[in-house]
C-alpha cells in the first residue's frame, strides 16, 4: 500500500476532525502497519471537540496530510444502494447484467442510471451470490462538487462496512460458529448489519442512526425477513467500542445469543478498506463521471509533463519555440472535444451491439440440446444404442454408444456428417468388445483451425 492512500469519512451529518485523523492512519506503509503517531493522532481526534467542516474543506485538509490528489474512497452503506443478489451458475458471463438489473427494480431512483459495482460473495454448482451496490446520482453529486472543489480525484470507492467487517472478520466467523449469524456494527457512521450463512454474507444493509432500541429490533427483523430461508439465528454479534445498553441487549436477545465484541482499534474499518484495495477486491461504485476526471486528471499530468520536457528541450537549443506548448494545449482541447462529441453516440451504439448479440445467441434454437437430440434421433440407424449423449453450446456434440455391427456406425456418422451442421465430425472406433461394437463420435461445430 505504499503508493495507495486510503480517506474515509463520514459522510452524513457534521463534519468532524476524526476522519481526517483516521485517514491519516490508513497511509501507513502496509496494512496492519499503525504508526504510533497515528494512533496519538487518532487518541487526540478521540478527545478533541469536533471541529465542524464541509466536505470540500475535509477533502482540502485530507489532500493535504496526504501529499496527493487521488485517495479511494470509503463509503458508509447507508448512503448507498446495496443488495446480496443470486444468479444461476450457468448465467456466469451475463452474471454482472443480471445483477445489475435486479437492483435497478428495487431503487429508488427508477430514472436514473445507476453505475453498479459487483463482488461475488460464494459461488457453487448451482449459483452465484453477489454483492451488488451504487452510489445514488444525489450522494454522487453532493460529493463530487467537494472533491472539484479540493482538487482530489478517486481512484476506487468502496463501503466502510466491508472494511470493518475484513478486518473484524477472524472475530466472526471463528471455529465453531452457528452456521447463520447477525453481526451488528455501531462503529463509525451508525449501524450497519450483515446476515451471515456458512461463512458468506447473505443480506448486507446500513442502518444509520438508531433512535431506540425498538427502531434496532425492528430493522434487524426487517434484515432476517430479507434473508434467504434457512436455519434459525445462531447468535447476534455486536461490533461496537461501548457496551451495549440493557435495552438494545434484551431487544436482540428476541433473535438468538447476543455476544459482545468490543473494538478500540479506531482505524480498522480504514485498515480493512486498504486490505481489500491491495487485494484488488472487484467492489467498486465509482461514478463514471470520477473515473472520466481522473483519467482526464492523469492525462493533463502526463501532458504537463511532455510539455514541459519539450519546452525546456527546445529553449535550451533554439529559444524561438515557446508558442509550442500552447499548440500542444489547442491540439489536446481540441481532440478532447472531439471524443465527448463522439463519446455518448459510441457507446449507445456499442451497448445496442452487446444487446442483440446477447439476444440472438439465446433466442437461436438451431443449435440448441432439444434440436441436437432430435437430429441424433432421426438419422440413428437400426441395431445401434446410445450410451452417452454429452453437448456442449457452441462448442461441441459428443456421442457414445454399441452397435450389432460396424457398418452401422459408419452409417450413423455418415448421416450425421450428412446434416451439415458440423464443421468436423471425428469418429473412435468401431471397437470389438464381445458381441458388440463400442464407438464415439464427436461433432464440432467449429473447424480445428478456427478454434482458440
Amino acid at each position: 500500500m505504499a503508493q495507495t492512500e486510503v480517506f474515509a469519512f463520514a459522510a452524513g451529518g457534521r463534519r468532524e476532525s476524526w476522519p481526517l485523523a483516521r485517514a491519516d492512519a490508513a497511509s501507513a506503509a502496509e496494512p496492519g502497519d499503525v504508526r504510533p503517531e497515528a494512533e496519538e493522532s487518532a487518541e487526540a481526534a478521540e478527545n478533541a471537540e469536533p471541529v465542524g467542516l464541509s466536505l470540500a474543506e475535509a477533502f482540502r485538509a485530507a489532500a493535504k496530510k496526504f501529499g496527493t490528489r487521488e485517495v479511494v474512497l470509503a463509503l458508509p452503506l447507508s448512503r448507498l444502494l446495496v443488495k446480496v443478489v443470486r444468479v444461476p451458475a450457468e448465467n456466469a458471463e451475463t452474471a454482472p447484467d443480471e445483477a445489475g438489473a435486479m437492483l435497478d427494480k428495487t431503487s429508488p431512483f427508477p430514472d436514473e442510471e445507476l453505475m453498479v459495482g459487483m463482488e461475488t460473495v460464494s459461488e457453487n454448482d448451482r449459483e452465484i451470490v453477489a454483492l451488488v451496490a451504487a452510489l445514488p446520482e444525489a450522494t454522487s453529486a453532493e460529493i463530487g462538487e467537494a472533491l472539484d472543489a479540493a482538487k482530489l480525484r478517486v481512484t476506487r470507492t468502496d463501503a466502510m462496512a466491508l472494511g470493518w467487517l475484513r478486518a473484524l472478520w477472524p472475530r466472526l466467523a471463528r471455529e465453531g460458529a452457528p452456521r447463520r449469524q447477525v453481526a451488528l456494527l455501531d462503529l463509525d457512521d451508525g449501524w450497519d448489519v450483515v446476515v451471515v450463512d456458512g461463512g458468506s454474507p447473505s443480506v448486507v444493509r446500513g442502518l444509520g442512526a438508531m433512535a431506540s432500541a425498538e427502531d434496532l429490533g425492528r430493522e434487524v427483523t426487517l434484515t432476517l425477513l430479507q434473508a434467504p430461508f434457512g436455519p434459525e439465528v445462531g447468535e447476534i454479534v455486536v461490533f461496537s467500542r461501548t457496551e451495549p445498553d440493557a435495552d438494545a441487549t434484551a431487544r436482540l436477545s428476541a433473535f438468538g445469543t447476543v455476544r459482545h465484541e468490543k473494538v478500540e482499534d479506531a482505524f480498522g474499518g480504514v485498515e480493512g478498506v486498504a486490505w481489500r484495495t491491495a487485494e484488488a477486491c472487484p467492489f467498486d461504485v465509482t461514478p463514471e463521471a470520477w473515473s472520466r476526471a481522473l483519467a482526464e486528471t492523469r492525462f493533463k499530468r502526463k501532458m504537463m509533463g511532455w510539455v514541459a520536457a519539450a519546452g525546456i528541450l527546445w529553449l535550451g537549443v533554439m529559444g524561438v519555440l515557446f508558442g509550442v506548448p500552447f499548440a500542444y494545449d489547442q491540439m489536446t482541447a481540441h481532440e478532447k472535444q472531439l471524443s465527448k462529441k463522439h463519446e455518448k453516440a459510441y457507446l449507445e451504439v456499442k451497448g445496442m451491439r452487446e444487446r442483440v448479440k446477447l439476444v440472438q445467441r439465446y433466442s437461436d434454437h438451431a443449435r440448441g440440446s432439444l434440436e441436437m437430440l432430435r437430429m441424433v434421433s432421426e438419422r440413428l440407424p437400426e441395431g445401434i444404442v446410445l450410451t452417452s449423449f454429452d453437448y456442449v453450446r457452441d462448442d461441441k456434440l459428443s456421442v457414445s454408444g454399441e452397435a450389432e455391427d460396424a457398418e452401422a456406425v459408419y452409417k450413423f456418422k455418415n448421416a450425421i456428417v450428412d446434416a451439415k451442421t458440423f464443421a468436423e465430425v471425428e469418429l473412435r472406433g468401431p471397437t470389438a468388445r464381445g458381441e458388440v461394437q463400442k464407438f464415439s463420435i464427436e461433432a464440432f461445430f467449429v473447424a480445428k483451425e478456427d478454434r482458440k
